[in-house]
């Protein structure tokens, strides 16, 4: 009775972890998804790059979108570096994070890859990883991605 208890003891004890694993990196893919779509969406409604505003080739980038909507315009995207949270603004309003506190955002690059038969084609870089106070090895998650978008040509 007691190797079974053991046994059965040790199996939930790693489905936990598994289960505490997967809940992290569900997380990290679920940030990164939220940011790609919301500026990808940006991006797809944007009229123009706005260079001056924008910080390219560094970490943190800045990327600010000149938008058809002047509503919108210009849309701002950056890192908070000191939450290493990813937000966006739009029409100066105040910023909004994309992301929380349970994930930390570094390694936030853009990049102009705009050719003279393009309007607009902007790379990102970016590194999402689990924030693990506890330093719970089975909660750690990090992944790092890279995106391109175009703005769409009239």
């Amino acid at each position: 009775m007691g190797v079974i208890l053991a046994s059965l003891s040790s199996f939930l004890f790693q489905l936990t972890h598994v289960r505490v694993k997967i809940q992290a990196q569900s997380e990290v893919l679920h940030t990164a998804r939220l940011f790609e779509n919301r500026l990808s969406d940006a991006v797809r409604h944007a009229s123009s790059i706005q260079g001056g505003s924008s910080v390219f080739g560094s970490d943190p980038g800045v990327l600010s979108l000149q938008m058809v909507d002047p509503l919108k315009d210009p849309t701002i995207f950056r890192l908070n570096a000191n939450d290493c949270i990813i937000e966006v603004s739009e029409h100066g309003e105040a910023f909004v994070p994309l992301s929380t506190n349970k994930i930390s955002a570094t390694n936030f690059v853009f990049q102009n890859l705009t050719s003279a038969d393009d309007k607009g084609v902007i790379q990102v870089f970016f590194t999402l990883s689990t924030v693990n106070p506890a330093n719970n090895p089975y909660y750690y998650a990090t992944k790092s991605f890279q995106s391109s978008f175009r703005i769409p040509l009239p």
